[in-house]
């Protein structure tokens, strides 16, 4: 069932918290750098969205919905006030 392997998962990610050795999570910037942290022996690899879309060309989807607005108004019947 994939919510008992999650919650095993979840379990095992506290106890790294809890762990007496000093928990390092490295912040991996794509496919190929998590690989790297696995291969190296860490235990848990962090992501970041921004990271992500930055290795794509993108930016990240915050950035990228007030982007999108600035540059795509919506129609006047939409923006509120008087028409």
């Amino acid at each position: 069932m994939p919510g008992i392997a999650a919650r095993a998962r979840y379990e095992q990610f506290v106890e790294l918290h809890r762990g007496p050795d000093t928990f390092i999570m490295p912040n991996a910037w794509d496919g190929p750098s998590a690989l790297l942290f696995k291969e190296a022996g860490f235990t848990s690899i962090a992501t970041s969205s921004a990271a992500f879309a930055a290795t794509l060309g993108r930016i990240d989807g915050v950035h990228a919905a007030s982007l999108h607005r600035r540059h795509h108004p919506p129609p006047l019947g939409l923006r509120g006030g008087r028409r």
